[in-house]
């Protein structure tokens, strides 16, 4: 993962990072801005991803969502940038105080289950945007946010806006979890990762120093080198 930087001053800025296909469950980011629309809150969300064009179902989707965002009167609010530049992504990211993640599908087995990692979610973390995911068994939800320790769960959309709305309106008394936000985000960086490999590496060296020759030639012998 990428850090990306915060800016100096956040704004009523809600992202959503992630391909824009019904499987990202982008409609219901949708709903939650329709619903915090209809309760007055003051908000800008945007929605922004990759879009293969070339794909029927994407386009069905993306044409829906648009749809949707006449209808429930989101223009102005709400933002889709399809395929946005990796600049333009950073800028927007990094002046947002929330993150939406809603990603999410059900199994016969196992019922509601979210994503197994979320690399989105952390690398807006690392530009000190709050995260709120749906409170089901995932990744993003146990792992990344220790369920609830470095941003928020969610069970409905109604839930989901209260908790957007109390985030943007108490900015004050969540700056101290942003910067939580940005150092849990450095627990998932390319940096941290290389010197992690770089650690176990060095280790299994070292301990390859203390087998004797006479050893090296018989672990040899014994697994046919």
């Amino acid at each position: 993962m990428k850090p990306l930087r915060p800016s100096k001053t956040k704004e009523d800025i809600i992202v959503s990072l992630g391909r824009i296909s019904p499987e990202k469950n982008q409609l219901e980011q949708l709903l939650i801005a329709k619903v915090m629309r209809e309760k007055g809150m003051k908000f800008d969300l945007f929605i922004m991803g990759s879009l293969d064009k070339s794909s029927r179902k994407c386009m069905q989707y993306y044409e829906l969502l648009m749809r949707k965002m006449s209808a429930w009167n989101l223009k102005g609010r709400v933002e889709i940038l399809a395929n946005v530049s990796r600049r333009d992504m950073e800028e927007i990211v990094g002046r947002a105080k929330v993150m939406l993640h809603t990603y999410k599908f059900h199994l016969k087995d196992l019922g509601t289950i979210g994503e197994h990692f979320g690399i989105a979610v952390a690398e807006c973390m690392s530009a000190g945007a709050i995260p709120i995911v749906p409170a089901v068994p995932s990744g993003v939800w146990w792992d990344i946010l220790e369920r609830g320790r470095y941003g928020y769960g969610y069970h409905s959309i109604a839930e989901c806006a209260s908790k957007i709305g109390m985030i943007i309106k108490s900015w004050s008394d969540h700056e101290l979890l942003s910067r939580e936000c940005i150092r849990r985000a450095g627990m998932y960086s390319f940096e941290r990762f290389r010197k992690e490999i770089v650690k176990v590496v060095r280790k299994v060296s070292e301990e390859a120093k203390y087998i004797s020759e006479p050893q090296r030639f018989s672990m040899s012998v014994s697994i046919g080198v």
